[in-house]
């Protein structure tokens, strides 16, 4: 049963808050302090569905110095792909248990996404 959905990146929030390619090739997502109270405030392993197949995903709360950081769910590598999420994407996140959810790319992910890679292309040769 699922219960509630978040969106990331928070379209109530600048751009900073946008999924980088950074955050693509550490096969990360960024929860910022609005989102925090949807996880478990625990250092800990969350069951992270996507596409119909579970992985062991870690939640790292990301307090190193002991400051209130975004927390970062380290999806890895055959997550990441699995997912197909991309630079500038949007996911919605379900949670479906305590430590259970699900990830899913926002379908209007593809036009934005085409856009923002023609411009990448046509000015920077990416």
């Amino acid at each position: 049963m699922k219960m509630d959905t978040i969106e990331i990146p928070d379209k109530d929030i600048s751009a900073d808050n946008d999924i980088t390619q950074d955050d693509i090739d550490a096969h990360k997502i960024r929860i910022t302090k609005k989102f925090m109270s949807f996880f478990p405030y625990e250092n800990t392993v969350l069951e992270i569905v996507i596409c119909d197949t579970s992985y062991e995903c870690a939640l790292d709360l990301n307090n190193k110095d002991g400051k209130q950081r975004s927390y970062n769910i380290i999806l890895g590598k055959e997550a990441m792909k699995n997912l197909g999420l991309k630079a500038y994407g949007k996911i919605l996140i379900t949670k479906l248990d305590e430590k259970k959810y699900e990830i899913q790319l926002k379908p209007e992910n593809s036009e934005k996404q085409k856009d923002q890679e023609e411009f990448k292309k046509k000015f920077f040769g990416r």
